[in-house]
């Protein structure tokens, strides 16, 4: 059982916030968005791209980062029912930090972004932001409630790392210039990628999502295994998009490396296929899995921009996510929730002990 939540401390609440927000799930976007970035003007070294505009690259960041993990906080809200089931110990620390103050957290970063987006006093990019941030929100909130919807709820979902591509072409152009064609194969490419990848989220909830009569890319099929096998297809598939541009001449041949991931990927999707109906082996291995995406756009980066300050920066955004790993914030992780019962029963007792002390 944990305390009132009344009574704990704003680290602990700070904690509860951040494990709900998801933050592993932000950096897709500001990995795609570092590409994006670099895509814009590839004629340009990317120091001398940072040298120039570091508030636009750092505005950016960070909204590409919270496209990322703000979606969350409103998703917990919206679906304690079928999480009851699937993420019981999601809804424990949701209930603990308290779902009124969790929701009213969405509105408030919500708001921030489009203040960010408007302090950059470019018209184009403010427009995208207000988009981005109302999608995000439509992903999970009526009326539209995408998630709902199978092939909608992927394309949303691939706004993730859209705009984030989106993000950094309007913060160097303002919109006044047409992107060119790497620019526009790599947003296409890599939205289609993570698009696809979305397939895979929606296993781990397929028996909650199930009972509750949800319809997701995992329960429009009958059996479990059918929808393990519609995702082992998407996700070995998509790293061969590469080979077409490869072979138009619009990248460099190092790019032909990155088809090389399905060979990667293929045998964590066996393992999630045989362990298909062991819900915590399945879970640990979507787990895993999650770390695909991201360094299949780190590899992007290296591959097509490689420099020392875009190894540097790659560096940063992984050493940022082990950091996060090694912290254990991710509400879905059940770690997170003995975590959370961990620090509430140090503070009980160094209260006690205060306590104890001061009489």
């Amino acid at each position: 059982m944990l305390p009132s939540r009344n009574t704990t401390s704003w680290g602990i609440r700070l904690y509860c916030l951040l494990a709900l927000a998801r933050l592993r799930t932000g950096f897709p976007g500001a990995l795609a968005f570092l590409i994006g970035w670099q895509a814009t003007h590839p004629e340009e070294r990317f120091h001398h791209s940072l040298v120039h505009h570091p508030v636009w690259f750092a505005t950016g960041s960070l909204l590409s980062f919270l496209s990322g993990t703000v979606v969350n906080l409103g998703n917990t809200v919206t679906d304690i029912r079928e999480d009851k089931v699937n993420l019981p110990h999601r809804v424990q620390i949701a209930r603990f930090y308290g779902l009124r103050r969790l929701w009213a957290a969405n509105t408030v970063m919500s708001v921030l972004m489009i203040l960010l987006g408007a302090l950059t006093w470019n018209l184009a990019f403010f427009l995208i932001t207000i988009l981005a941030v109302w999608l995000m929100n439509q992903y999970s909130f009526p009326p539209l409630r995408l998630k709902r919807h199978p092939f909608l709820s992927l394309v949303n979902f691939s706004c993730a790392v859209s705009f984030p591509f989106g993000f950094a072409l309007l913060l160097q152009t303002g919109g006044r210039v047409w992107p060119n064609s790497e620019w526009t194969s790599l947003c296409l490419l890599c939205t289609i990628f993570f698009g696809l990848f979305g397939t895979a989220k929606n296993l781990q909830d397929y028996d909650g999502d199930k009972a509750a009569g949800i319809r997701t890319t995992a329960t429009m099929f009958s059996t479990k295994k059918a929808a393990v096998l519609f995702v082992v297809i998407c996700i070995t598939s998509t790293p061969l998009f590469f080979f077409i541009p490869f072979f138009l001449g619009l990248f460099d041949p190092q790019v032909g490396l990155i088809p090389l991931w399905s060979l990667f990927i293929c045998p964590i999707l066996v393992l999630m296929f045989k362990h298909r109906d062991d819900p915590n082996t399945l879970k640990t291995l979507q787990s895993i899995f999650f770390m695909y995406p991201i360094f299949f756009l780190a590899s992007l980066c290296l591959l097509l921009f490689p420099s020392v300050t875009m190894a540097v920066a790659v560096t940063i955004h992984l050493c940022l996510l082990g950091l996060v790993e090694r912290l254990g914030l991710d509400a879905r992780n059940p770690n997170a929730y003995r975590t959370l019962q961990r620090l509430t029963k140090q503070e009980g007792q160094q209260s006690g002990y205060s306590q104890h002390t001061l009489y």
